[in-house]
């Protein structure tokens, strides 16, 4: 069975009051598997959903089988910073919706369908300004490079090459930390690659479903 989680603060589950953390998000998702009666299970998580998965197996680590990390990174400073402080920087210039709608466009590969890339605007677009920021500062100061040795289970790791909002280079850190890791790097592909190259990104996720016999 597959499971597609709405994190707080996003899509149709609850907004949030005030920013939260990833810690917290990782305890909402340990709330979820309990409700739904999963005992083991394997996390795939796109960028902050990275960060949730990680978080998850730190904390439960019994209950996760294996990882699929695509566009992530075991730290919210440097390069992420600054994007994020750039954007905002744009938004006294131009407004939030026609920002985030350029931003989002100038990340998908131009072989990927039109109706791909306006979904994915319009998608990101029911998320206001001020959820934004929530969010946002829900993932200030999240740092978990020094317990990376810890994470044990099998995981995958996926990175469009060119990356930039979590740049390759937070990949291959992820890869030389954890011990039971494999990288797979796609080329072209910016911070999308979970939409721009889906057939790709199914493969790979089955191929390691099969290695660790799930």
């Amino acid at each position: 069975m597959t499971v597609a989680v709405d994190v707080r603060g996003h899509g149709d589950s609850t907004k949030l009051e005030k920013p939260s953390s990833i810690k917290e998000f990782a305890e909402d998702l340990h709330y979820l598997l309990r409700e739904l009666g999963f005992d083991e299970v394997v996390l795939m998580g796109h960028s902050m959903g990275g960060m949730i998965s990680m978080q998850y197996a730190l904390d439960h680590p019994d209950h996760v089988k294996g990882l699929i990390l695509v566009s992530t990174t075991p730290r919210s400073g440097g390069h992420l910073k600054y994007y994020l402080l750039y954007f905002l920087a744009k938004l006294k210039l131009v407004s939030y919706e026609k920002l985030l709608a350029k931003t989002l466009r100038k990340m998908f590969h131009p072989s990927t369908p039109k109706e791909t890339v306006e979904w994915a605007i319009e998608d990101m677009l029911r998320t206001s300004l001020e959820d934004f920021m929530k969010i946002t500062k829900s993932i200030k100061g999240f740092d978990i490079t020094y317990r990376l040795e810890e994470i044990r289970q099998p995981t995958l790791i996926i990175v469009g090459k060119k990356d930039s909002v979590t740049p390759l280079d937070r990949s291959r850190l992820l890869r030389a930390k954890i011990p039971n890791s494999r990288l797979v790097i796609i080329e072209e592909c910016d911070h999308t690659v979970i939409l721009d190259r889906p057939e790709r990104v199914a493969d790979e996720t089955v191929k390691f479903l099969e290695e660790i016999n799930y």
